[in-house]
């Protein structure tokens, strides 16, 4: 498994910019945090600070798991981030109804 140090350097997709959203603010940090009613983890804040949503690259476009999946006998697919903000025609952690179903 791949230190997070590491992944930091090497997770996102630089030939794209599909998605990515404006750079994250606290403010925009505690929106959604209000609205989702959770603290967001401080590894997941540090990604987004870096590049607010968007493609992984492909060699970390799989997340290994331990039994089979419906997708693989030993793997989920993981192709994108959610970033926060409200870009339009992108979606973000603030429009995932099944986060904000019922916080709102």
């Amino acid at each position: 498994m791949a230190r997070y140090e590491d992944l930091h350097q090497s997770l996102w997709d630089a030939g794209s910019d599909y998605g990515v959203q404006s750079p994250v603010t606290d403010p925009v940090v505690l929106e959604v945090e209000r609205l989702l009613d959770v603290s967001l983890p401080g590894s997941l804040l540090d990604l987004l600070r870096l590049r607010n949503e968007g493609r992984v690259t492909s060699g970390r476009n799989a997340f290994p798991t331990s039994g089979p999946t419906s997708w693989s006998a030993d793997y989920v697919p993981f192709g994108s981030v959610l970033g926060i903000g409200h870009r339009a025609r992108t979606i973000s952690l603030f429009d995932s109804p099944y986060l904000v179903e019922g916080r709102t």
